[in-house]
């Protein structure tokens, strides 16, 4: 849930882009029961191939970590994806002063 916030990916496009369900997914970031492996990996599949996102394993020093693209936090634009549905901005007419 964490990679997913940060990247400013809403639900319903990560559910989409690892090809499993809205639910399955909130499921799964609740640490729900009945999650599987297969919806793991198809998660993090959908995280490194579309979105970017490293997986750094753990190692005798450290714990596991995230790396997100580079530039990503400095782009705003990157971050922020807008919803599937949402409808482009009309621009306003003008006025007749």
């Amino acid at each position: 849930m964490a990679a997913r916030q940060l990247l400013g990916v809403s639900r319903e496009d990560l559910a989409e882009a690892a090809k499993i369900g809205v639910r399955t997914l909130a499921s799964f970031e609740m640490d729900g029961p009945g999650t599987t492996l297969k919806t793991l990996e198809a998660v993090q599949m959908a995280l490194v191939t579309q979105y970017g996102v490293q997986f750094l394993p753990e190692d005798e020093k450290q714990g596991f970590g995230i790396r997100f693209p580079r530039g990503h936090f400095g782009a705003p634009e990157k971050r922020h994806r807008p919803p599937r549905n949402a409808k482009p901005k009309s621009k306003p007419k003008p006025s007749k002063s």
